[in-house]
């Protein structure tokens, strides 16, 4: 693919434009400045006047060189968006939805290992209605606002390219959704880290699957609630998916799946209690309306709860088809002196009545 802007050196250190012939925007002047698209000449206007106009959807657009693109209100694009698509190591860049509306064909943050790219989303929405690659120095950041994923059909939610590598998504509000239409709807998770600490990650409709070649992990952060929505949790043929639950002060949140079944086969739990200071309760990680296949997670991990204040289990019930963290709390050894003693004293007072 040829580049429709050509980015030149001219004079003392000013960037200059020269156009080609074909389908690419590269917003790239390190004179400096945010793109914000309410402006006249939208996408592509630069500090000291050189202007490219706004991409359509038959083109491809690329933040790098340290900018950030701003969105605020609806912009019609369509096309591949890539944010930090650069081998130069100093490179790095962002999209910020801030409110209004963008459409991609597809999603690319820092393909490169060795660029940096982050979409923020902190209100408004960003639908894609292609691939979502997330490389290693890559973020999707929701904290308001709403990432829709447009496709239909069996696809993969998100990916680490063909690198191979693990960016990261980061849900603390607003949603992120990605829902399968009918039951074979395949929606799989490439090789991407998932933080939820609060908002909505929405996987419902289809199976939810583990990539065959790769393991995405989800990690519930704090007491959020049913923060996670998946209708069919399947990791059977050796798709595996890890679950991270790290506790807050309180307690930590749920991923529910009521609408069908979990396989729980090729899944693993890593638990974290490093916060926790409640006193002795149970905590539900899993609400299914159906537990099938193996019965139990292939590895199960408990660390950060005090080992002499606390004891802990993970409890399978089958009556209910859901999965808890049994916390009990150990009281302490000053606290087994004064039941002794108040236990001797009540047998003393017998004695003497008797």
């Amino acid at each position: 693919m040829n580049m429709k802007l050509k980015l030149a050196i001219a004079g003392a250190g000013l960037l200059s434009f020269s156009a080609l012939n074909a389908d690419t925007f590269v917003y790239g002047n390190t004179a400096g400045g945010n793109w914000d698209n309410t402006a006249a000449d939208g996408w592509a206007t630069f500090p000291g006047g050189v202007t490219g106009g706004l991409p359509t959807s038959t083109d491809s657009a690329i933040i790098h060189i340290n900018k950030t693109v701003v969105v605020n209100s609806a912009i019609t694009f369509g096309g591949a968006l890539k944010v930090g698509n650069s081998n130069n190591a100093t490179h790095s860049a962002a999209l910020s939805v801030q409110a209004g509306s963008i459409n991609t064909g597809s999603l690319t943050t820092a393909y490169n290992v060795t660029s940096t790219g982050a979409v923020d989303i902190s209100g408004g929405t960003l639908t894609n209605d292609g691939a979502l690659v997330i490389g290693t120095n890559g973020s999707l950041n929701v904290s308001g606002g709403a990432y829709v994923d447009g496709r239909t059909g069996s696809r993969s939610v998100f990916d680490g390219g063909a690198l191979g590598q693990n960016g990261v998504i980061n849900i603390s509000g607003g949603s992120f959704t990605s829902n399968g239409a009918v039951a074979g709807d395949l929606l799989t998770l490439e090789d991407s880290t998932v933080n939820v600490s609060g908002g909505t990650l929405d996987l419902q409709g289809g199976q939810l699957v583990g990539s065959s070649s790769n393991t995405a992990t989800i990690n519930v952060i704090g007491a959020i609630g049913n923060a996670i929505l998946v209708d069919r949790l399947n990791t059977s043929s050796n798709r595996t998916i890890n679950f991270g639950f790290e506790f807050d002060g309180v307690g930590v949140g749920t991923v529910v799946s009521t609408g069908s079944y979990i396989n729980f086969s090729s899944i693993n739990i890593a638990i974290d209690g490093t916060d926790y200071l409640g006193g002795t309760d149970s905590f539900l990680l899993f609400e299914s309306g159906n537990i099938v296949g193996d019965t139990e997670a292939l590895s199960e991990s408990i660390v950060g709860f005090d080992a002499g204040s606390y004891a802990t289990a993970i409890r399978y019930d089958f009556t209910t088809d859901d999965v808890y963290l049994d916390v009990t709390a150990i009281p302490e050894p000053g606290t087994y002196a004064l039941l002794a003693g108040m236990t001797g004293l009540v047998f003393v007072m017998v004695r003497r009545r008797s």
